[in-house]
């Protein structure tokens, strides 16, 4: 399913989106993300939604270059791995992001604890 593009018919009290917005680079993409969120939760339904970033620095890959091989060390081997789109927000545009697709912010803050990331922004949301 594409959750850009499609729907679902049910509602949801609770959504668990982990390291997926960090890759949609494009603001339309982003932007339907969110709103395939507000859509799929219930009235007072929460949002729990953690990307990578520190919320200081803005970074934006070149969209054109995902899933180009690139080699990489792996347990003392070199391996060739599809790179990926990545987009970086700081917090004042994460948080208008959010608010543009009708979703109130009830806490947001950094967590150095997830691993593979070295800091994830980490926003609970609920449905306006």
């Amino acid at each position: 399913m594409d959750i850009l593009k499609n729907n679902l018919k049910i509602k949801n009290d609770f959504i668990y989106p982990v390291a997926v917005l960090h890759m949609l680079v494009d603001d339309k993409d982003r932007h339907n993300f969110f709103i395939f969120i507000h859509d799929h939760l219930t009235d007072g339904g929460k949002a729990f939604i953690i990307v990578m970033g520190d919320g200081k620095e803005t970074r934006k890959s070149d969209i054109s270059k995902a899933f180009e091989l690139s080699e990489r060390s792996f347990a003392n081997k070199v391996v060739k791995v599809a790179t990926t789109s990545c987009r970086i927000v700081t917090w004042d545009e994460y948080l208008n992001e959010m608010k543009s697709a009708h979703l109130n912010v009830l806490d947001h803050y950094i967590d150095t604890t997830i691993s593979g990331f070295s800091n994830s922004m980490v926003v609970e949301v609920e449905k306006m």
